[in-house]
């Protein structure tokens, strides 16, 4: 493979990394706004509840209810954790995705660099090489590549007529 083709995949390679390392990241900021916003809406509801336990006797509540707005803050409490933990770590993970995006942007813009510099330097080896590129180059290099193998004796498949004969 000539350093042309190896700069140009290397390029396409890092291009790639860089780009899932893109989307890697965008859905993880995703993921943190999104748990973010159930803990913000979590606290709301809890808060809501809490204010409806204090309010509780004055507009009327039963024993009853009362009790089931108590379970309901003590699970919502319970979820808030978990939540909380949940947030924690999709922070966590937002953090090594932008690392890890950094780290990938910076190698695709290192090899963009060098394949622009390789680039001048092909060019000049090729021309010194006396290899242009050309549709006749690329003839001359591959002609004996797409050739099949054959496994026949004369190097033909046997034919229904030979087939035939032999019986």
């Amino acid at each position: 493979m000539s350093d042309l083709y190896k700069d140009k995949s290397d390029l396409h390679i890092a291009r790639c990394q860089e780009s899932k390392a893109h989307n890697d990241l965008a859905y993880c900021k995703n993921q943190a706004v999104d748990q973010e916003h159930q803990l913000e809406e979590l606290l709301k509801h809890k808060e809501e509840c809490v204010d409806g336990l204090k309010m509780a006797k004055q507009t009327g509540l039963t024993p009853l209810h009362i009790r089931e707005l108590q379970l309901l803050v003590k699970h919502i409490t319970s979820v808030l954790e978990t939540l909380s933990y949940k947030v924690e770590a999709s922070q966590k993970n937002l953090e090594m995705a932008e690392e890890v995006w950094h780290e990938k942007n910076e190698y695709f813009e290192k090899v963009k660099e060098e394949n622009k510099k390789g680039k001048k330097k092909s060019v000049g080896n090729m021309l010194v090489d006396g290899d242009d590129g050309s549709t006749e180059d690329w003839k001359n290099k591959n002609k004996n590549k797409n050739k099949a193998e054959t496994y026949y004796k004369d190097g033909h498949p046997p034919t229904m007529a030979k087939n035939n004969k032999s019986r």
